[in-house]
């Protein structure tokens, strides 16, 4: 991709405008590792799991998390704003992420907002909450924990199966990228 976008860019003396429509209308551009590659920030992944969950901010106050997480709102840290990426990953905002994901879940089962999943299969289940969040691809290793998750679940404690997935979908791998 690298060497036909700067072939392109020699072969035109240089041209800046040229370059720019070659990075552009290069397909790579628009492909699932560069719409993709980024980890959302605090504030991203809170309100977007509020979202999918059907959940007023109101009622789950994800501003008292995402200090926690690293992104103190309406105090960025320098006129640049936030970072990116490597900016959100700490320990810190890891277990800030789990105990909103947490509380978003209780939430939203409080309001019955959690569907009824205990007579789907855990395939159907998983795909259900998967679903919810818009994640229509996601890795073979983290439908699998999914599932296996769901399955020991339901051989333990089947009334919290529900809240336990949609706080997993949360906090799964896929969820944390933009």
């Amino acid at each position: 991709m690298i060497d036909a976008i700067v072939g392109t860019y020699l072969a035109n003396n240089l041209n800046i405008l040229i370059l720019v429509r070659a990075i552009l209308n290069h397909d790579d551009f628009y492909g699932a590792a560069s719409t993709q590659g980024l980890l959302r920030s605090p504030v991203e992944w809170a309100v977007t799991c509020a979202r999918a969950t059907n959940s007023p901010m109101s009622q789950v106050r994800a501003d008292w998390w995402v200090d926690d997480m690293g992104q103190n709102l309406f105090y960025p840290p320098n006129p640049a704003g936030w970072g990116h990426n490597a900016a959100w990953l700490s320990p810190t905002g890891a277990w800030a992420q789990a105990d909103y994901a947490r509380h978003l879940g209780w939430k939203t089962s409080e309001h019955d907002r959690v569907p009824e999943i205990s007579k789907m299969s855990a395939h159907s289940a998983v795909d259900h909450h998967l679903g919810l969040f818009g994640l229509t691809e996601v890795s073979s290793q983290t439908r699998g924990a999914l599932e296996h998750y769901l399955h020991a679940e339901r051989a333990t404690k089947v009334w919290a199966q529900a809240i336990n997935l949609l706080t997993l979908v949360m906090l799964a791998p896929e969820m944390q990228l933009a």
